[in-house]
């Protein structure tokens, strides 16, 4: 007899520093010595908005959280943040991240989730831009309709995808009629000058 697996329902933040790659191959040292810098600042975050670290490899951010809403504040916070300690920095040293946000079925164990819940968070990330969220229409349906996302900067202006299965090339499968495009967003969010 299989084993049954356990399964819940969960808000999955998926993050990368863009251009990271090019970062390591033009200064090492600086880079992980910025990127651990950054960690500790943004990591932590992710528990004060009622979320928990599933994964850090490398440059990424794997996150879980019980609330969809809790995981956009968070999202939004990081990028705020990740805004203001850039500002000082040159243009071509700057971390940004790019965060994909998809609420899915997802099995779990005491250390691990796993399941397509957290992939198409991946690929969602994998097409935000960078300083950018981009949210599957899953989790847009969900904190669209949570009056505590109104106060949030940009809340209601974040691109969806509107198929969360088409993320096949870079911004195919965006949904920007009913928002404003990532740029928008973060002008209107103060983290674009």
């Amino acid at each position: 007899m299989t084993e049954r697996q356990q399964r819940r329902l969960a808000a999955i933040l998926a993050a990368d520093i863009a251009g990271y790659s090019a970062l390591m191959g033009a200064d090492e040292a600086r880079t992980v010595r910025d990127l651990k810098a950054h960690q500790a600042v943004v990591l932590p975050m992710v528990g004060r908005f009622g979320g928990r670290i599933i994964d850090t490899a490398g440059d990424g951010i794997l996150a879980e959280f019980t609330s969809v809403v809790d995981a956009v504040e968070c999202a939004s916070s990081i990028q705020e943040t990740m805004a203001k300690r850039n500002a000082e920095i040159e243009v071509e040293r700057r971390m940004q991240y790019r965060m994909g946000i998809n609420v899915g079925d997802v099995m779990y164990d005491d250390a691990r989730i796993y399941g397509d819940g957290i992939n198409v968070a991946a690929r969602l990330e994998s097409i935000a831009e960078p300083g950018g969220i981009c949210i599957s229409s899953k989790g847009a349906a969900t904190e669209e309709h949570c009056s505590s996302c109104s106060s949030l900067p940009g809340a209601h202006n974040l691109p969806v995808a509107e198929d969360d299965n088409d993320t096949t090339a870079p911004r195919e499968g965006i949904d920007c009629s009913s928002a404003l495009s990532e740029l928008e967003w973060r002008r209107g969010a103060g983290l674009l000058r």
